[in-house]
């Protein structure tokens, strides 16, 4: 986790608000899915990654807000 405190802490947070939304927008998709027709066949896998995605991204969210505190 030392290697983080390389980064800057903007392009830190901004992959931690990617990730995040990606995981809801493919949360979104993932479920309304199968009602599109190019989306059906991959709704299933969609919504795994999506949902690892923004479990993911709410964890590393978490830490972030708290290494601000530390900080």
């Amino acid at each position: 986790m030392w290697l983080l405190s390389f980064l800057p802490s903007d392009f830190l947070l901004f992959i931690i608000n990617t990730v995040l939304v990606g995981g809801v927008i493919g949360t979104v998709l993932g479920f309304l899915g199968s009602r599109l027709p190019f989306i059906g066949n991959y709704a299933n896998v969609i919504k795994y990654v999506s949902i690892a995605l923004l479990c993911i991204g709410i964890y590393w969210k978490g830490g972030y807000s708290v290494e601000q505190e530390w900080r």
